[in-house]
C-alpha cells in the first residue's frame, strides 16, 4: 500500500507541474530534458545500491526486456509533448482523465495475455463511465470547436489515452518479463536514458536550443518533474509486483484523476460543471468497490 501511495502523490506532482510550467513561462521542452536527465541519475542511484546490481544489469542488457524498455523511452516522450499540448488546450482535470483512463487498456490486456485474474468488470465499467461524465466538455460538444475544428479536444484527448494505454501495458509487461532479480530501478534507468536521449533528439531538431536559453525556471521545473515521474515508474513497478494489475491500474488511476481534479478547481480555479462533479462521486464509489473486492 505503501507503494501505492507514493505513486499516486508522484503522478499527480508530474500532472501539475505541466500547469505551473505553463503559469511561470518555464519553457517546456527544455524542463522535459531535464526531467529525463533527473530521472536517469536518479535511477541509477537507486541501482548502484542494490544489491546485486551489477549481475542483474549483465543480464539484462541486450535482452528483450531492455529493447521494450529502450522503446518505451519514446512513448514516454510521446506522451509529454501530448500531454503538454493537452494541458494548455483542455486544463489539468481533464487531460489527466484522459491520460488516466487509459487503465482499460492495461487491465483487460494483462488479462488477456499475461494471466493475470479477471477485471471485477462492474467497478470497470463505473470507472471508465465517471471518466468519461469528469471529461464531459462543459456546454456538451458544441463547446468543443475552435477555429473551424469540431472535436480537435476531444481528439487530443484521446491521442493521450492511447499513449498512455500502451505505456501502461508495456511496463506492466516489462515487468512480467524481467526476472525478480532484476531490480525495477534498473528497468527505469535504461527507460529515462532512452527518453533523454529522444528528447536531447527532439530538442536539437526544433533548434531549442538556439531560441531559449535555459535559466533556473527550467532547471527547477525539470528537476521536480524527473524526480516525480522516475519515482512513480519505480513505486509502480513495485506495487504491481504486490497488486495484481487488474485492481491496480483503476485504484491507481481513478486516485490521479481525483486528486488533480481537486487540485485544478481549488488551486487554479478549473470549475467542473455538475457532471463533472457527479463523475467524482461516482470514481469514489467505483475505488469502494475495488477495495472490496
Amino acid at each position: 500500500m505503501l507503494y501505492f501511495l507514493i505513486a499516486v502523490a508522484c503522478a499527480s506532482l508530474f500532472s501539475i507541474m505541466f500547469k505551473l510550467c505553463r503559469l511561470k513561462d518555464v519553457n517546456i521542452s527544455q524542463a522535459m530534458l531535464v526531467n529525463y536527465a533527473v530521472g536517469a541519475v536518479f535511477c541509477a542511484f537507486q541501482v548502484g545500491a542494490a544489491p546485486g546490481s551489477k549481475a542483474a544489469a549483465s543480464g539484462f542488457a541486450g535482452s528483450l526486456p531492455f529493447f521494450l524498455a529502450a522503446f518505451l523511452g519514446f512513448l514516454y516522450v510521446s506522451g509529454f509533448i501530448v500531454r503538454d499540448y493537452s494541458t494548455q488546450r483542455c486544463g489539468v482535470a481533464l487531460t489527466t482523465v484522459s491520460a488516466r483512463s487509459a487503465l482499460a487498456v492495461p487491465v483487460i490486456l494483462s488479462w488477456i495475455f499475461l494471466g493475470d485474474k479477471a477485471p471485477f468488470w462492474p467497478a470497470i465499467i463505473l470507472v471508465l463511465a465517471s471518466l468519461t461524465m469528469i471529461a464531459w466538455p462543459q456546454g456538451g460538444f458544441s463547446a468543443d470547436v475552435k477555429d473551424g475544428r469540431p472535436l480537435s479536444r476531444m481528439a487530443i484527448l484521446a491521442e493521450l489515452f492511447i499513449i498512455y494505454g500502451i505505456c501502461d501495458f508495456s511496463l506492466k509487461f516489462v515487468q512480467h518479463l524481467v526476472s525478480a532479480s532484476v531490480p525495477a530501478a534498473l528497468v527505469t534507468l535504461v527507460l529515462f536514458t532512452s527518453a533523454f536521449l529522444i528528447s536531447l533528439v527532439y530538442c536539437l531538431v526544433k533548434g531549442v536550443f538556439k531560441t531559449h536559453s535555459f535559466t533556473w525556471r527550467e532547471l527547477l521545473a525539470g528537476a521536480l518533474i524527473g524526480i516525480a515521474n522516475s519515482a512513480c515508474t519505480v513505486m509502480v513497478l513495485r506495487a504491481l509486483g504486490q497488486i495484481p494489475a487488474t485492481v491496480f491500474y483503476p485504484l491507481y488511476n481513478v486516485s490521479v484523476v481525483l486528486v488533480c481534479t481537486l487540485v485544478g478547481m481549488f488551486f487554479f480555479k478549473e470549475r467542473p460543471s455538475r457532471l463533472q462533479i457527479a463523475g467524482m462521486v461516482l470514481a469514489l464509489v467505483a475505488i469502494s468497490l475495488l477495495a472490496l473486492k
